[in-house]
């Protein structure tokens, strides 16, 4: 295996299984404000570690996560085309794309290792997404937060989550929010803080992914080079910080909008209650384990969230999107 043809002078009768191969590069970062400590051996696993979370900083303290990523080198090794299986029994996570390149992690007390191929590494995109976030985002998410599928953006310190299936229009119009006052939180997924009262809840302000055909709609995207990303789409990667919007990490929730975008709404916006089972249908899929401790918290955490306002948004245009948004904020309905 490529694994044991680099490290092979390191193998030794005494440690057969590499788990005392020296990994002298590290780092920490704060994902969703949360510490996480990445070892490696390999300084390109740092750098795009960098490129991920670069921009965060700490904002909850707690015992940070720690992921060890070995890489190997190998005159053959390839990144595989597909994005990794997962797996999971009780706390225990398994990540695998393949013989070569694959992860776990202990979920409950946040230790996780993965090893992987130059390859791979050499796929950014691939790297950051497949075994980066998704090694640490498992384990942050599973100590400490409930991911929604919404965007969020505030103003006058009410929260909007914007949940939608893709091509809903979540990032462009929490963009278009953001352009005309709104703070934005994120363009994609939002996160409980489970152990926050309240309907506190964090996201990704650093930056925000728009669709190939965004430079129609928005002057400053046009000409921009578009990326393909795992599920074979491309979209347009900016830092937030090149935009001039405001920006912010966390956010309370005081309503919740399901956004129904298509031609048929024409160039009105209109706003209609919607019941919390539709909006708990819209917003959170359960998928850890049942066993797992933190289960009853991420249950009870969804339960506050959904004491908000509950809405569905129809609309085509994103100007008359935002000002019934604004509304929403000034009247509270």
């Amino acid at each position: 295996m490529a694994l044991q043809s680099e490290l092979n002078s390191r193998i030794s009768p005494s440690d057969p299984l590499l788990a005392s191969a020296d990994l002298p590069h590290r780092a920490i970062y704060f994902p969703f404000g949360f510490p996480a400590q990445i070892e490696t051996n390999d300084r390109r696993v740092i750098r795009a570690a960098h490129r991920n979370w670069s921009d965060t900083r700490l904002h909850f303290a707690d015992t940070p996560v720690v992921a060890r990523i070995l890489v190997s080198k190998s005159e053959n090794a390839v990144c595989p085309l597909a994005p990794p299986v997962y797996r999971a029994q009780r706390n225990l996570l398994a990540i695998t794309a393949d013989p070569e390149n694959f992860a776990s992690c202990d979920l409950a007390s946040g230790f996780g290792a993965a090893w992987v191929n130059e390859a791979v590494v050499e796929q950014v995109e691939y790297f950051r997404y497949c075994f980066l976030l998704g090694l640490i985002g498992s384990m942050i998410e599973a100590r400490h937060l409930v991911s929604l599928h919404a965007a969020c953006v505030s103003m006058d310190g009410q929260g909007i989550l914007l949940s939608g299936d893709s091509g809903a229009g979540k990032s462009s119009l929490s963009f278009a929010c953001a352009q005309r006052g709104f703070t934005y939180v994120s363009d994609d997924c939002s996160s409980i803080v489970r152990r926050r009262p309240g309907r506190s809840i964090v996201g990704t302000p650093g930056s925000i992914r728009f669709r190939e055909s965004a430079g129609k709609l928005f002057g400053e995207l046009e000409g921009r080079q578009a990326e393909v990303r795992l599920n074979r789409q491309p979209s347009i990667e900016v830092r937030t910080a090149e935009l001039g919007i405001k920006t912010a990490l966390e956010a309370f929730v005081d309503h919740i909008v399901l956004l129904a975008r298509a031609d048929k709404y024409g160039t009105r916006a209109e706003l209609v209650p919607v019941s919390k089972t539709e909006a708990r249908a819209r917003l959170h899929s359960d998928v850890w384990p049942q066993e797992l401790p933190s289960t009853r918290e991420q249950h009870d955490a969804v339960d506050r969230v959904l004491e908000a306002g509950t809405y569905e948004l129809r609309y085509r245009d994103l100007e008359p999107a935002v000002e019934r948004l604004k509304l929403l904020v000034r009247s509270g309905q």
